[in-house]
């Protein structure tokens, strides 16, 4: 059994834990791999959300870890049903960031899924209202 070393981590390993690029000409151990896969999903979620405004359209929250894409008119489980739920970033890029998405935070977009609203756009909305025939803003 010939032995590899992953170029990153510089382990030493069999065949069976390394992957093999051939195209790149270099070797990779499956932990490193899966690092360096989380490190490009990351970036490339922060690039995706950065385009569409970088926070919750609802409770302006900017935390990425918690903001989440939306489907504007409700129609996500078409996607998720062709699989497309594991790809969203890859998809929304490739398909130059479609107008039919928005950015959520995951509570607004539970709350939207689940109530077919947000409970930020009813206080929002009382507020206005109240504002708007004198009554108190706060």
């Amino acid at each position: 059994m010939k032995i590899k070393q992953c170029r990153i981590c510089l382990v030493k390993t069999g065949p069976h834990n390394v992957r093999n690029r051939t195209e790149l000409q270099y070797h990779i151990c499956n932990v490193c791999e899966d690092m360096e896969d989380k490190r490009r999903r990351k970036e490339l979620k922060i690039n995706v959300l950065n385009h569409y405004g970088g926070k919750c359209v609802c409770c302006g929250t900017t935390t990425m870890e918690f903001l989440s894409m939306d489907h504007i008119n409700g129609d996500g489980s078409i996607d998720r049903k062709l699989g497309m739920a594991d790809h969203i970033w890859n998809w929304i890029k490739k398909n130059n960031y479609p107008e039919s998405l928005q950015i959520l935070c995951f509570n607004c977009n539970m709350a939207k899924a689940h109530n077919g609203y947000c409970p930020h756009e009813m206080y929002y909305h009382l507020r206005r209202r109240r504002s708007g025939s004198g009554g108190p803003t706060n």
